[in-house]
């Protein structure tokens, strides 16, 4: 349902520091596409088209690489970042090797109960129809994935995602209306067998990516999938253009210069009180035992105790966080410094241990040295 402006301040941030973009839009699944009355809301040879369609895009460019005369030997078809949201990221995990399992997907979909799943499922499930193709629709001139709120699931089963060795930067939402982070992207963000970073937007949504001036209306009227105004995204749209800038940066030869971008401490300078943002290499412990449990429930329960079940125990996850982090609130606001608390109700010191424990107190009130601050900028 998107158009190919959906992330146009990245393309215009990448393409300010001389990369090559391309903005490609999908014919068949488009926001035109979207609006006709016609037929299902998502064909089933979208899953085979839309891999096709950057295949095509990218032999048009090899053709201009060669023959044209502005821009012979200009486009580097040996190094290419690709970029996707929603069904993009669909299409980027298939395109880096990922294998479809049909079987899998079947059986899931069979179980699939209307009220207890997310959109994002529904529409996988039109991939059931799909004729897909004997022959891979992998292309190995796609040498970096940036997936954002990804639609993967079920498509790819247990094992689908394993031949997916190209290092992958994943941007998740946690109040994702459309592709639930936990049915759509952990499970298969920890099959992935190469290099890989995961980005939390804690509370972002859909849509919380996108370029507020190119996001079709209609989409953000959606009652189950509510956006926030821009003015709460501009600081996640600013860490988005450094971020992505600087992992495409990798393949050049200024990659040790941007490297410290893709770190948590970057992560934390755009964090706001409206959307925390969390940078990390693996998913946390808590959540991979989340995601076992799951499992293991999964053949005992029906779709509806099941997304219950989910839902408990993530809302359980998110009660430690806020507990933890009320307790550092309350340490870093008490009037004074609990150590200080701590000399004030011990007793007095006497004899030889005097003069050391004051030497203590002195190294205590001493201002701590700031920790080196972390770049502010990927430009």
């Amino acid at each position: 349902g998107a158009v190919r402006y959906f992330m146009n301040y990245l393309a215009l941030h990448l393409a300010s520091h001389g990369f090559t973009v391309v903005a490609l839009e999908h014919p068949g699944s488009n926001v035109d596409a979207l609006s006709r009355e016609e037929g299902a809301i998502l064909p089933a040879e979208e899953f085979v088209e839309r891999p096709r369609d950057v295949s095509f895009i990218l032999d048009r460019l090899a053709d201009l690489n060669q023959h044209s005369f502005f821009l012979r030997d200009r486009l580097r078809m040996d190094s290419i970042t690709f970029v996707g949201h929603s069904l993009g990221g669909y299409t980027g995990l298939v395109l880096a090797g990922g294998k479809v399992d049909p079987i899998a997907l079947t059986d899931f979909c069979t179980t699939l109960e209307v009220g207890a799943s997310s959109p994002a499922e529904w529409f996988q499930c039109a991939a059931t129809e799909a004729q897909l193709p004997p022959e891979s629709l992998a292309d190995a001139r796609i040498t970096q994935l940036v997936l954002m709120n990804p639609v993967a699931g079920q498509l790819f089963g247990n094992e689908g995602l394993r031949p997916v060795k190209l290092p992958t930067l994943v941007v998740t939402s946690t109040s994702d209306g459309i592709a639930s982070v936990s049915d759509q992207q952990l499970g298969p963000f920890n099959q992935l067998a190469g290099p890989r970073s995961l980005v939390a937007i804690i509370g972002g949504t859909h849509l919380s990516v996108g370029d507020p001036e190119n996001i079709n209306p209609a989409l953000t009227q959606v009652p189950f999938m509510p956006e926030h105004p821009a003015s709460e995204t501009a600081p996640l749209r600013t860490y988005l253009n450094g971020l992505v800038l600087s992992f495409a940066m990798q393949q050049t030869r200024q990659a040790n210069r941007y490297q410290p971008f893709l770190s948590a401490e970057y992560a934390a300078q755009f964090s706001t009180q409206e959307l925390p943002l969390r940078f990390s290499d693996r998913l946390p412990n808590s959540v991979n035992r989340w995601l076992a449990t799951r499992d293991r429930l999964a053949n005992r329960l029906t779709p509806t105790l099941k997304s219950l079940a989910s839902l408990m125990h993530l809302e359980l996850i998110e009660a430690q966080h806020r507990l933890a982090n009320l307790r550092q609130d309350t340490i870093a606001q008490l009037p004074i410094h609990p150590i200080d608390l701590a000399a004030r109700i011990s007793p007095p010191p006497h004899g030889p241990f005097q003069t050391a424990n004051q030497q203590l107190n002195r190294e205590f009130d001493r201002p701590a040295k700031s920790p080196q601050s972390a770049p502010h900028s990927a430009d």
